[in-house]
């Protein structure tokens, strides 16, 4: 999706106007950025993950938790974990 974007906002053949080209390069650059980032924490991970077996489990469970909505609870309301998740789900509404 990402190359055809820059091809998008590259090519003055597809009519994208001018004033948007600013933006959506710097939302491609910050995509970019951001995809390498997560490489970098998932390569962290993972080397800790052979190191510390409770890491290795909780990698286990990301997978699934992203599946489903959490459960709240009212200790857990105002979490930043909550906050998030609040966020996700209303993100699907």
């Amino acid at each position: 999706m990402l190359p055809d974007a820059w091809e998008i906002i590259h090519d003055p053949t597809r009519g994208l106007p001018e004033a948007l080209k600013p933006s959506l390069s710097s939302l491609c650059q910050e995509i970019v950025s951001l995809s390498t980032r997560i490489e970098e924490i998932e390569a962290q991970l993972e080397a800790l993950a052979k190191q510390i077996p409770a890491v290795a489990r909780l990698r286990t469970v990301q997978a699934s938790a992203c599946s489903r909505p959490p459960r709240y609870t009212p200790s857990s309301a105002t979490s930043p974990a909550s906050l998030q998740a609040a966020t996700w789900q209303a993100s699907l509404a």
